[in-house]
Order: structure tokens, then C-alpha cells, then sequence
């Protein structure tokens, strides 16, 4: 084990200082970023903070903080909710085996945030550490956060091993610099590892500090002082299910700003009906796609094959075909297929396409759509007086590509038994 020269309460002095400047610079712009804990909840150092990745959004990663190692995976699930799945390496316990090494522990952690910051009043969350298996990490928690565009500072409680109250502040001083610090009452005494003969945590010092640096590569690395005796590092990746994982930061739904989209008089239809086609056979996972036209009116049909809902899959078609329509489309009309029926129809005031990328549509909104279900009949989505000038359909074939994807999916079926007839009761 390394360990540095204990420097006493100057730590202290350290973290106000932090703080200081922290409220001093708290009016800077910079980009908001949440970072893990040591465990990979969202937090400071040892601790969770209330703040919540979004929907879909997650990281893995590793850290050495002596005395332990700990490799997790987090995601944000839902508006605000954060599940935590880590297993836990104790190099104070003895070996096992040489092949086994340590005790290890495997351990499921869980964020609830139950308010979101508004005006003077900040975010908090609850939650639970190690909340199934050995729970030898076991621990409940309670914190409010708030933050200052680029500062965040964070006041909870925690019980068992957590120790009760601690505190901390984050501070992203640039987009790729953040500093943390917190006042940690960690009780380390709770971390037997299941084994008597354990070697004992004892604390220098109540405070921890340190840097994240961030790449564009969504690959960060982090070091940090811990218990005023230990130096931890660590890294993780940064991913986002609603792109490809493994694609950096590249955004291949990336549009033109509204100011910058031509009017309907000033495109080709016919041409921009074959382009919307084509990206959206090559980009999303959906099939059988036809455009058709008519003056500043779109209606698009198609059949999903690749998404677990059928409004996910039409969320992704509007949010694609948005940021290519003229501004001034009048509607737009969405049909989805199952195995080549048209099932129902959306259809959406042109407007909504601006709203959306300018991200202000709002779910207020809704109440200007129009949404029913299709006739069987009317396998194309089309009623029978209803005329379009013109469709096409994709020009553009996928090649040198292929996609694996497994996922769960369901479909609902509501089943109908046939009346006997003639005389039968």
C-alpha cells in the first residue's frame, strides 16, 4: 500500500479555499456536467449527490481507492431515477487464494431523485447503497443539491458506513477540468468483508479532493486525495443508448438551425421527398417507407422493425425528418404499418417540426395533433377522397453495413371469439 505524508488539518484550509472561489466564479458559463462517485453513483468522491444522469444515459468505469477496487456500470432510467451495478475488490482482507485473490462483493445501488432544483430551492434524492446480495456495503441516504450553472454544492445524510451529515462542492472550471471536494464522516469500521481479520481503515483526514479530466473521446480519468493518506485514481466512458456507444460525440441526426432551412417555395419537392426517404431507410431501423406530397403537406408511412415501441419509432422518424422539411410545411402526417397494414395515423401542424428543433415542443402541445386509429381496410394509411400529388420512395439501398441488434419486444393482441351461428346457442 503507498501512502503519502500525512499533512494534517492544512486539508482544511484547502477545501474552504475551494469553496471560496467556487462561490466567487459561480456567474462563469461553462457546459454542466454530473461525474460519479467512487462506487459510480452520481456524486462527489465517497458520496451521492442529487443530481440524476438522463434517461438512457450512463457510464462504466474503474477505481483504485484503497482499500478497495471497483469496477461498475451506471444509467439513468427515466426522468429521475439511477440504478448502480459494481463489484467491490477489499485488499485489506486477506487472500483467499492466489487465483481468487481478495474478498469481493457484488453490490446494487439505487438514486431516486424526488424533487428537482427550482428558484431558491435545490434538488434532493434518496437512495440506498448495496440494497441486495451480502449488503456488507449496506447504507441509506438522503441529499440536496444545488447548483450554479457550472458549481454544485451538496448537503446530505447517510447512515451506517455513510456516517452521517457530509457535505461537498463540484466545480467545472473548464469543459474539460472539474474539481471536487467534499467533508466525508465515512464510519469504515462497517467494511469487514465478511472476515475478522480484515486490516482496519483508520482516517487522517475528514476531507477528500480532486480533478476529473474529460477527452473528447467521452474516455475520462480522475485523481484524487483521499482520508489524507491516499492517492486514488480511476476512469470511465461515457455513453448514450440513444447513439451508437462506440461513436464519440457525433450526432447523426445533426441539422441546420430553423433561420437556415428554406422556404417550400424555394426546394425542389420532389427531390427533398427522396432525401427524406433515403435517410430514413439508411439511418433508422424501419422498412416499406413511402413520402407522399402535396402543397407544404408530408405524410410518411412506414413499418418498424428495430425500435421496442411504436412511439419511439415515430419520435425518431418527426425528430429526423424535422430538421429537413422547409419552415413553413403546413402538416405532416405519420402512418406506422404492422406487417404492411397501417395500424394508425398521427397527424402533426408543421410548426411542431420548428418547436422540435429549436427543442421547445412541450407536451402541452399535444393538444394540437390529431392521432386515430385506421380502418384495416385502408392498408395505406390513405382515406379513398384523399389526394396527394406524388410519392416516392427510397432510391438509396445500405451497403458495405450490417446491424445486430437483440432486444426484448411484445405485442399486444386483443383476441375476439367467433359467434356461432345458425341455431347455435
Amino acid at each position: 500500500m503507498n501512502r503519502l505524508i500525512n499533512f494534517g488539518c492544512s486539508f482544511r484550509y484547502v477545501f474552504v479555499a475551494i469553496a471560496i472561489i467556487c462561490w466567487w466564479f459561480f456567474n462563469s458559463s461553462y457546459a454542466q456536467a454530473a461525474s460519479p462517485s467512487n462506487s459510480g453513483l452520481t456524486g462527489l468522491w465517497e458520496y451521492p449527490t442529487a443530481e440524476i444522469l438522463g434517461d438512457g444515459i450512463g457510464w462504466f468505469g474503474y477505481n483504485e481507492t484503497y482499500p478497495y477496487n471497483q469496477v461498475y456500470i451506471t444509467l439513468g432510467y427515466l426522468p429521475n431515477l439511477e440504478i448502480n451495478l459494481r463489484a467491490t475488490n477489499f485488499l485489506n482482507s486477506p487472500l483467499i487464494s492466489p487465483g481468487f485473490g481478495h474478498n469481493k462483493d457484488k453490490g446494487f445501488d439505487v438514486k431516486y431523485r424526488i424533487k428537482e432544483q427550482e428558484g431558491i430551492y435545490p434538488s434532493i434524492a434518496v437512495g440506498i447503497q448495496d440494497i441486495s446480495g451480502t449488503e456488507l456495503l449496506r447504507a441509506y441516504f438522503i441529499v440536496g443539491t444545488y447548483r450554479f450553472d457550472n458549481i454544485a454544492m451538496s448537503l446530505g445524510w447517510g447512515s451506517d458506513r455513510l456516517g452521517g451529515v457530509y457535505a461537498g462542492i463540484e466545480w467545472q472550471l473548464y469543459d474539460w477540468l472539474t474539481l471536487k471536494a467534499e467533508r466525508s464522516s465515512m464510519d469504515y469500521t462497517y467494511d469487514y468483508a465478511g472476515h475478522p481479520d480484515y486490516e482496519k481503515i483508520e482516517k487522517d483526514e475528514d476531507y477528500n479532493f480532486g480533478a476529473i479530466i474529460s477527452t473528447p473521446w467521452n474516455l475520462d480519468f480522475n485523481v484524487s486525495y483521499q482520508r489524507g493518506e491516499e492517492v486514488c485514481i480511476g476512469v470511465r466512458y461515457n455513453f448514450d443508448l440513444t447513439k451508437p456507444i462506440f461513436d464519440g460525440h457525433k450526432d447523426r441526426l445533426k441539422g441546420l438551425p430553423i433561420h437556415d432551412l428554406p422556404s417550400w417555395d424555394e426546394i425542389d419537392a420532389k427531390s427533398m421527398a427522396t432525401e427524406i426517404a433515403n435517410k430514413l431507410a439508411t439511418e433508422l431501423p424501419i422498412k416499406d417507407i413511402q413520402v407522399f406530397v402535396d402543397e407544404r403537406k408530408l405524410l410518411i408511412t412506414y413499418e418498424n422493425v428495430g425500435y421496442s415501441s411504436e412511439a419511439e419509432a415515430m419520435g425518431r422518424v418527426l425528430d429526423l425528418v424535422s430538421h429537413i422539411v422547409p419552415w413553413d410545411l403546413e402538416s405532416i402526417s405519420l402512418v406506422p404499418k404492422v406487417r404492411g397494414t397501417a395500424i394508425s395515423r398521427v397527424n402533426i401542424p408543421g410548426e411542431h417540426c420548428a418547436l422540435l428543433r429549436l427543442n421547445e415542443l412541450r407536451k402541452e402541445y399535444v393538444a394540437d395533433s390529431q392521432a386515430y386509429f385506421l380502418n384495416p381496410k385502408e392498408q395505406s394509411g390513405i382515406s379513398g377522397d384523399e389526394k396527394w400529388a406524388f410519392s416516392v420512395t427510397p432510391t438509396e439501398d445500405i451497403k458495405d453495413e450490417s446491424k445486430f441488434k437483440v432486444m426484448p419486444v411484445y405485442e399486444l393482441r386483443a383476441l375476439r371469439p367467433r359467434r356461432l351461428l345458425h341455431g347455435s346457442n
